[in-house]
């Protein structure tokens, strides 16, 4: 019998998988200590893990990072993400030890204090300069009758809006990993799948209402927003199948 033109040769498609079958040093900034600490979170028993074990190392949450409208929509104890301009620096005191380097900053609606604990002022200068817009990402506190940000999470000037995760992956993690490390590589190896054939008949596609496999992935390491997370428990349930 003649194979199908429309269907990729077997030769094709075992070059088209060669990247996730390699090792995870060719990933870019994987070197020796990191590749063990992945090893270790994988936990292959035969051999090494590969590129693709990652894509199978599924995120047990998210936060949410999109933009809230105003400083006085920020719940204390909740990650938010706001929009604010940098209005003056209070500095510990000569010869104070302990004490916080907080910098103001305010939008229409109020104020906020993004707190640094034992930081170099001249960082906090260069990241957040006096008078610019800055989209600030991490935990809300109330300290006294002030909404503080301790040590955010992201600090982007207002122009990178779009290069902040609106919904982040969270993962599970192993002692020395972070979680922007590796949401990083998982990234990488995201980027290395190719446009695989779906396997799965249609029908039972569309009776399950799962999305094909390469959706299911992108959905639960790449959500964009709100319907997408909706829908992690089918790319789930499709990735089990």
């Amino acid at each position: 019998m003649l194979a199908n033109p429309a269907e990729p040769r077997s030769e094709e498609r075992t070059a088209s998988l060669a990247p996730l079958m390699a090792g995870l040093q060719t990933l870019s900034g994987v070197g020796a200590r990191m590749e063990s600490l992945l090893a270790r979170l994988l936990g292959r028993d035969l051999g090494p893990p590969r590129v693709v074990d990652l894509l199978w190392h599924l995120p047990s949450g998210y936060v949410d990072r999109r933009i809230l409208p105003s400083i006085s929509d920020a719940t204390p104890g909740a990650i938010v993400t706001l929009r604010v301009t940098v209005r003056k620096y209070r500095l510990p005191g000569a010869g104070v030890t302990g004490a916080p380097l907080r910098v103001i900053c305010e939008d229409e609606s109020g104020s906020l204090d993004i707190v640094f604990f034992h930081a170099d002022r001249r960082n906090v200068q260069r990241m957040l300069p006096l008078g610019e817009v800055r989209i600030v990402s991490g935990r809300v506190d109330r300290y006294g009758d002030r909404l503080q940000m301790p040590h955010p999470d992201y600090i982007l000037p207002g122009h990178q809006s779009m290069e902040l995760p609106a919904i982040e992956p969270i993962y599970p993690l192993t002692l020395g990993l972070t979680q922007r490390g590796l949401r990083r590589v998982i990234g990488q190896a995201l980027d290395r799948l190719p446009d695989l054939p779906e396997w799965i008949d249609a029908g039972l596609l569309k009776e399950r209402n799962w999305p094909g496999f390469l959706e299911a992935l992108c959905l639960l390491h790449r959500p964009r927003d709100a319907d997408d997370l909706a829908r992690w428990p089918a790319a789930r349930e499709r990735l089990a199948f």
